[in-house]
């Protein structure tokens, strides 16, 4: 039985935090407002984020790095939860207590996520044992209309890459992650304010199918803090351009893929300081090495690349030989990482030892 065209909804979208919020679920949603030309029934706040329906539905997207404004949301319906593996058990609860008191409808939370490891809150709290009304859901990427062909071959051919990857990212299967590449991170609020754009470089990894990807990192000693500015698919040189020119500082330097000289000669002839990454025989491994022997801050808004860097690991067979060759998925703001890093730095520094956090 269909709900009654009356009945009047206030959904909550929420993300760990509003700037991976607002690049990914408000866009989306603003996009398929407009795809569907449904404009004319639907009220569109975007510095609040809100959008209001004719018959007084609404739906709000708050990050959870903004608690006291959701604390001030009242008469919540329903909550939608994008990347629920970023949260934790405890923000769960309390977006459950949330949707606490009486309603004229249904209420519910949806946890939409991509399965990872099985230490994560989301397995314990509803795999190990399923709560009372609580339905699981499982799709794949098959199931996807909206999914491009070149994504769903990206996917298919990552069983031959890795197939641990290929059961989680492309069965969706509960996995556990092991030969971890870095151990070294941690998570900070922001990168220290003492710190100026003169102190930080930026690096570039382009993608279309995959994610474009633009990080600032500032080197102090043995620490590196990197901020991921930029995270998004289906971007063009004009777009990275146009947001180079909108949000980063003037004469700011940026290091983009040596490999790809015809995009590093555009940027530069719109003006950007735009140099090529240190490229070489084992630049991957001698980058991701440098990497490892510093402690590397990553600020809480870095979604894309916190999720990256919890995921990266190295090449393992079937057979289980473990290669020296991280799996080249999912990796767009790691490379970024790695391009501003080790061009910087890392060439001229070659005598640190491993970090152990001593």
């Amino acid at each position: 039985m269909g709900l009654k065209t009356n009945t009047i909804h206030k959904i909550l979208c929420i993300r760990k935090s509003q700037p991976a919020l607002k690049r990914s679920v408000w866009a989306l949603l603003k996009y398929y407002i407009s795809t569907w030309n449904l404009e004319s029934i639907c009220s569109i706040n975007n510095t609040d984020m809100t959008m209001l329906f004719i018959n007084g539905s609404q739906i709000l997207c708050v990050g959870l790095d903004l608690a006291e404004k959701i604390k001030s949301i009242e008469g919540i319906t329903s909550i939608f939860c994008e990347e629920a593996t970023e949260l934790t058990e405890q923000d769960v609860l309390q977006l459950d207590l949330r949707l606490r008191g009486r309603h004229t409808t249904y209420r519910q939370i949806t946890l939409a996520f991509n399965p990872i490891g099985k230490n994560n809150y989301i397995y314990k709290m509803f795999y190990e044992g399923v709560p009372i009304d609580t339905t699981l859901h499982h799709s794949t990427y098959l199931d996807n209309k909206y999914l491009d062909d070149e994504y769903k071959t990206m996917l298919d051919r990552l069983k031959e890459k890795d197939y641990n990857y290929w059961l989680i990212y492309a069965k969706g299967a509960w996995g556990e992650l092991e030969n971890l590449i870095f151990n070294n991170w941690d998570i900070v609020d922001d990168i220290p304010t003492k710190y100026t754009n003169s102190d930080s470089v930026y690096g570039c990894d382009w993608g279309y199918i995959h994610k474009t990807a633009i990080v600032r990192a500032v080197k102090d000693n043995d620490d590196i803090f990197v901020d991921e500015c930029y995270y998004k698919d289906k971007q063009t040189n004009l777009d990275v351009i146009k947001y180079v020119d909108d949000y980063l500082p003037q004469g700011s330097i940026l290091y983009g893929d040596s490999a790809e000289p015809a995009r590093l000669e555009e940027f530069r002839r719109k003006g950007i300081n735009m140099k090529a990454s240190t490229k070489g025989k084992n630049s991957i491994k001698d980058s991701i090495d440098y990497i490892k022997r510093h402690k590397i801050h990553i600020t809480k808004r870095s979604v894309g690349l916190i999720q990256e860097l919890e995921a990266y690991k190295w090449k393992q067979s079937r057979d289980g030989v473990i290669k020296e060759e991280p799996v080249d998925f999912n990796d767009d703001a790691i490379a970024a990482m790695r391009y501003a890093i080790y061009s910087a730095w890392g060439k001229q520094n070659t005598d640190y030892k491993i970090y152990t956090g001593n």
